[in-house]
């Protein structure tokens, strides 16, 4: 049992996460990939069918649906019909274009209309009519093109902005299932990040992307209005095919401010002037403004901001209001524990973490000599103390500082935790715990703080601001202990936009995913995101994002197609931190040089300091070398009391080392392998793989791309296409398959692009060849072949 004791005692008070720390977004709101779906869905059938897309202004439904139909050539004529203050005011005033051979007596027959709009807009196939802005469309045009829908003659496309109450004729058909309805929100971060990527044609990384979407809320005519200016104005440069922000608020130009103007003139006067002092001069309304509030409210224009205050909900509508940029960053803390946080923060981005310790204790010991400090004061700074101590290795202090909240040591100080305090403490004992290699007590606390909160399945999640440091302590624990879906759950919700506006923890969500995939063997999309990542680090003005750059660079260096990102070599400060990444970073640099007696030694120096499951790892590849018989013997001694895989594998591999019994090291490499530990088990040519068989290599290389398929496949289901259609396309090439499944499953080329890290051309030529050799010229057909396919498959499966 390891220094914490039975992690059951930890756990006997936590009753679960709470909604406001961690929540699943269960909302019935479709995200893109689902809308373009439900677009595919609509072509493909052969009884023209409606689909309802409501969202506030700025969610993006007509760009949504305008690149849809550009890119998948869908054959029937568009027709788009908007509203309009004039049209709506007359009979069909908004289709007064469909009716110029209709006379003006017969346009008084609702017969005659519905049979002038039958043979005009559905004459050989049915045409598709979009129809958009209903509020502001005359009842009766609404009413015919419904009748026209629901007899099935023609594909109709609703666009609402959820301002006014959708048409009678509409709701009902929704009721009736005749249609669709397909709510949107705004822009996720991730959705965010590929419309910016799409309007600059460069990649972007999510560390660069949170900037933009932070500063104009996920709205997506702020987003275009915002990447114009910041073009426009410098702010954005490009290294070969990477687009890289400066440091700092982003510029408010000539088109932010056009659109914040438009905005204005569409509300009323009151609600203009409602919003205006929001902006400038005030948070709280005053009597008689609940209408215009109610206003701005339809037009996702404020947002609450507790205590019965309001703020403007778009940071870039605010900047141009107020004339300033006080809404692209979150006010500061004016209190004494704000500026130390501050403070502390420019400490450790400037790599003075020791400093940053030293001034925390000093901060702890005024005020206890002052009395001035309360259980809660008391409990935020130890739980920071033991997060600064745990980041500069200092893991025996961190310890002392967590056993003083242990339910262990003072129960009546563990019982005063609230329920923030505790989800931080029992992820920070956790990720000691795995550093220390006690396993068994770090998984009991992960499966308590991430599977039972069900990130390993189901919807988006959301979480609070409360969890920007207990996400970052789970993400490192996950990837130490080799957690690697739980680890990509994670990292899927903050980099979707799930973790809000913490900056700093999608900084750390990324560079976690670059390393999780670099380890696991995912080497084209572990290179793939490092690019971004890497330029937008290294030109942030960050001295600790430029370290971070560095040392991933130092990580992802032994993959064999890779780049050197990193031009300049590692300062000494760089090289030796003590990091954990910093760590990997020079264990990497020494097995990928083969510097066995290296490994060794830092292998023992991460022993005596207490990193003893980075030690294992270490000791495990220094057996490698022609001597591996010291090394297998501190593996072994280090797995005493410890009864998880990982160290029923470890022990394993030692005791065939010691006893020279090669069918022990190809068990142990095996038993490796399904744990996904594919660097453990990859053939360098050293001297142990040079003992074995060709048959016990054949059979280690086999486990190695079993592993490495899982993983691929636990990262995205539609890059495992071997095992769906093994042998349906065989003329095409695998990453053509990809492009393939992808698209069938109702990708965009922009989107497979990103999944495939490759350019949008590049996607577009794979289409190219893929449908000249299957002989079909557009998605839908393609999505057709493929769920054929899959059924013929199931039926096969079910015969079996």
């Amino acid at each position: 049992m390891g220094e914490f004791g039975d992690a059951s005692v930890w756990l006997a008070g936590w009753s679960g996460m709470p909604w406001t720390c961690l929540h699943a977004d269960r909302s019935i709101s479709a995200n893109r990939e689902l809308a373009g779906r439900e677009l595919a869905r609509l072509a493909g059938q052969s009884t023209p069918s409606g689909l309802v897309f409501r969202g506030f202004f700025g969610s993006g439904k007509r760009d949504l649906i305008e690149g849809y139909l550009a890119e998948t050539n869908f054959e029937a004529e568009h027709v788009w019909i908007s509203g309009s203050r004039f049209a709506q005011t007359i009979e069909y005033g908004a289709i007064q274009f469909l009716l110029t051979e209709v006379s003006a007596s017969d346009i008084e027959s609702p017969l005659h209309v519905f049979s002038a709009l039958r043979n005009k807009l559905s004459a050989g196939k049915p045409s598709l009519v979009v129809l958009e802005h209903c509020g502001l469309i005359d009842p009766l045009t609404v009413a015919v093109l419904a009748q026209l829908q629901g007899n099935g003659l023609i594909h109709l496309i609703v666009i609402d902005d959820q301002v006014d109450p959708l048409p009678h004729d509409i709701e009902v058909m929704i009721s009736s299932q005749v249609m669709t309805l397909v709510p949107l929100d705004l822009l996720s971060l991730s959705e965010a990040r590929e419309k910016m990527e799409e309007l600059l044609g460069k990649q972007i990384s999510a560390h660069a992307a949170i900037s933009l979407w932070q500063f104009t809320g996920g709205n997506i005519q702020s987003l275009q209005a915002a990447v114009h200016d910041a073009q426009t104005s410098g702010y954005i440069s490009y290294i070969d095919e990477t687009a890289v922000f400066a440091p700092g608020p982003p510029p408010v130009g000539s088109r932010l401010r056009q659109l914040a103007s438009a905005r204005m003139k569409n509300l009323s006067p009151g609600a203009a002037r409602l919003l205006g002092d929001l902006a400038n001069v005030r948070s709280r309304l005053l009597d008689g403004e609940l209408p215009a509030l109610s206003e701005l409210q339809r037009h996702a224009l404020v947002r609450e901001a507790g205590a019965g205050m309001w703020k403007v909900a778009i940071p870039s509508l605010q900047a141009v209001l107020s004339d300033e940029l006080t809404g692209s960053r979150p006010r500061a803390d004016q209190s004494a524990w704000g500026a130390l946080k501050e403070r502390l923060a420019k400490l450790q981005a400037g790599q003075q973490t020791e400093q940053a310790i030293i001034e925390l204790g000093r901060y702890r010991l005024d005020a206890e000599r002052s009395c001035r400090i309360d259980q809660k004061d008391d409990v935020r700074s130890t739980l920071l103390m033991a997060e600064l101590l745990l980041g500069a290795g200092r893991l025996e202090d961190a310890g002392k500082v967590l056993n003083g909240l242990s339910p262990l040591g003072s129960s009546e100080r563990w019982d005063g935790l609230d329920n923030c305090q505790r989800h931080l403490s029992l992820a920070l004992a956790a990720e000691l715990a795995a550093r220390r290699n006690d396993l068994d007590f770090a998984h009991a606390v992960l499966d308590e703080l991430v599977c039972k909160a069900s990130f390993c399945s189901g919807p988006r999640h959301e979480l609070g601001c409360c969890m920007a440091a207990t996400g970052r302590s789970l993400l490192d624990t996950l990837l130490q202990v080799g957690r690697w879906s739980d680890c990509r759950h994670l990292i899927a919700c903050i980099l979707e936009g799930g973790a809000g506006e913490d900056a700093e923890l999608v900084r750390h969500a990324e560079a976690a995913q670059v390393l999780l995939e670099a380890l696991t063997g995912n080497r084209n999309f572990a290179l793939g995101q490092m690019r971004p990542l890497f330029a937008q680090m290294m030109n942030s003005g960050d001295s600790l994002d430029q370290e971070t750059a560095g040392l991933l660079s130092e990580v992802t260096r032994f993959i064999p197609e890779q780049t050197n990102f990193y031009e300049e070599p590692l300062t000494e400060m760089k090289a030796e931190s003590s990091s954990l990444l910093g760590l990997i970073a020079r264990s990497v640099r020494a097995f990928s040089q083969a510097e066995f007696s290296m490994l060794e030694q830092i292998a023992g120096d991460m022993e005596e300091r207490g990193d003893r499951l980075l030690a294992s790892h270490l000791y495990a590849w220094a057996l490698r070398s022609a001597d591996g018989r010291q090394a297998a013997q501190r593996l072994e001694d280090l797995q005493v009391g410890q009864c998880n895989d990982l160290s029923s594998a470890f022990r394993i591999l030692a005791s065939a080392v010691l006893t020279n019994d090669l069918v022990l090291v190809a068990q142990g490499m095996d038993k490796l392998a399904v744990l996904g530990y594919v660097w453990h088990i990859t053939d360098d040519d050293s001297p142990l793989f040079r003992q074995l068989s060709p048959a016990q290599k054949r059979q280690i290389s086999r486990s190695n791309k079993a592993s490495a398929a899982d993983n691929l496949a636990a990262k995205d289901l539609v890059g495992v296409l071997d095992n769906v259609i093994p042998s349906y396309v065989p003329e095409l090439t695998r990453r053509e398959r990809f492009v393939a499944m992808a698209a069938a499953s109702g990708l965009t080329n922009q989107q497979i692009a990103r999944k495939a890290s490759v350019s949008v051309r590049t996607v577009e030529g794979h289409l190219y060849q893929v449908y000249s050799k299957l002989g079909i010229n557009k998605r839908t057909q393609l999505a057709d072949l493929v769920a054929a396919q899959r059924n013929e498959l199931s039926k096969e499966g079910g015969q079996a």
